[in-house]
């Protein structure tokens, strides 16, 4: 199964930093691959650099998606047209991942 997570972003590296640490690190359940897609909602800092330092950390699992539309729902949209996961999730560029699912 795969879960590809999209991540929207408009000018805000140094939060996005974060959020890639903590994927990156995040523990993943057996079975479960996990594909990254940062929909650049049109940065004007160096978003995409950015980004693409990050690739070879993720070993394939990091995407970088341009979107010139402005607006959240644009760059959402348009990770999830690219998606080819069996699930997709969302989290902002703000907020850190603990785990991927919680234990009971």
């Amino acid at each position: 199964m795969r879960l590809d997570v999209v991540i929207p972003t408009y000018n805000r590296v140094s939060l996005l930093a974060r959020a890639l640490e903590s994927l990156i690190h995040v523990e993943r359940p057996a079975g479960l691959d996990v594909g990254i897609l940062v929909v650049d909602n049109r940065s004007t800092d160096n978003t995409r650099h950015f980004v693409e330092s990050f690739m070879p950390r993720f070993e394939g699992r990091l995407q970088y998606l341009y979107e010139p539309q402005p607006g959240r729902s644009h760059a959402l949209n348009a990770g999830i047209a690219i998606s080819r996961g069996d699930l997709v999730g969302m989290i902002d560029d703000d907020e850190q991942v603990g785990s991927l699912f919680a234990r009971a």
